[in-house]
């Protein structure tokens, strides 16, 4: 069995649709889950999350912090289109969980949601078993 070693979510207004760029989490597996009801969702086949089939390496914190860093959007998309990384790309649905591996890369889809508070898409992450890196993060 693996531990819970974290959790949060994200309550996206609609306005800004560009959700979470590309990153990989430090943990064995991660599970997504979106609770807006589907009707919020004005493009159904968008919303949801990219997985791609490529892992950064990772040996410290160092490396973790650097791939995960906004600045580095464009570096680790050479690094996809490099590797020739297949992507993998799950459309919201309400109640729908998608469990990975961590270390793949991966990024929230763009979405198009419906105005008002009600219609926010929200998030939940579960990060499940430690991963260990060398050094300070």
């Amino acid at each position: 069995p693996l531990d819970l070693i974290n959790i949060w979510s994200y309550k996206s207004d609609p306005a800004h649709s560009g959700g979470l760029g590309i990153h990989a989490d430090l943990a064995t597996v991660n599970l997504n889950l979106w609770v807006t009801p589907d009707e919020a969702n004005l493009n159904t086949s968008s919303g949801g999350l990219h997985v791609y089939d490529y892992k950064p390496e990772l040996v410290n914190h160092e490396d973790f912090d650097n791939v995960n860093s906004m600045s580095n959007i464009e570096q680790n998309l050479r690094r996809l289109e490099e590797s020739n990384a297949t992507r993998v790309t799950f459309p919201y649905r309400r109640n729908r969980a998608i469990l990975f591996e961590s270390s793949l890369f991966h990024q929230s889809d763009d979405f198009q949601f419906a105005g008002g508070y009600r219609n926010f898409r929200i998030n939940f992450t579960l990060l499940f078993g430690s991963v260990e890196l060398h050094g300070c993060g």
